[in-house]
């Protein structure tokens, strides 16, 4: 196993090491340079769209996949969060502090990205 230190609740581990094991450090440096850039997208897509653009709501769906497959759990969490408080939801009322929560989320993802050894 890989010698890298995260918090658990941002990134599981162990679940990135099952990816290296099953796709390979290649393929699976790949998808990190991927959501890398994904998480740098996000970032700037949630600081400069209003809370109810509706790309705000595509990026937490496709946030919550592929931060998921990876095991960036937190990311996922708070993704999956934003999506059941959209603006129309019961939830609604919520809604800026999903998306408070979710900004926090994709700066920890990135932080602890930054220590996956590749």
């Amino acid at each position: 196993m890989a010698s890298y230190s995260t918090p658990s609740s941002v990134l599981d581990v162990c679940r990135l090491e099952e990816l290296r094991e099953l796709l390979g450090p290649e393929k699976l440096n790949e998808a990190l340079r991927a959501f890398e850039q994904h998480l740098y997208d996000a970032r700037c897509a949630v600081e400069a769209t209003e809370p109810a653009d509706p790309r705000v709501l595509i990026l937490a769906h496709q946030m919550s996949s592929a931060a998921g497959s990876l095991g960036f759990e937190e990311l996922a969490r708070a993704s999956r969060t934003v999506m059941t408080c959209a603006p129309g939801k019961p939830r609604e009322a919520d809604f800026p502090t999903a998306l408070a929560a979710l900004q926090v989320a994709v700066q920890q993802a990135a932080s602890a990205l930054s220590s996956v050894p590749r």
